[in-house]
């Protein structure tokens, strides 16, 4: 999406979603919930947005 590469993490209390520049590969933003659970991260486009879900939580995140 618009050259960014999104990536989720699983059972880490500290993880999250992660933006990459797709051409550099250079971290563009984390997004974590602070929610402290070890639930796994996922993560898929809406049209042009990343959508998050972290356990039963939902999020849509700003595009970049």
């Amino acid at each position: 999406m618009n050259g960014i590469l999104y990536g989720a993490t699983e059972f880490d209390e500290d993880g999250g979603v992660h933006a990459f520049d797709a051409a550099t590969g250079k971290l563009r933003w984390t997004y974590n919930d602070n929610a402290g659970g070890v639930e796994r991260w996922y993560v898929m486009a809406v049209g042009n947005r990343p959508a998050v879900m972290h356990g039963k939580r939902l999020y849509a995140l700003p595009a970049l």
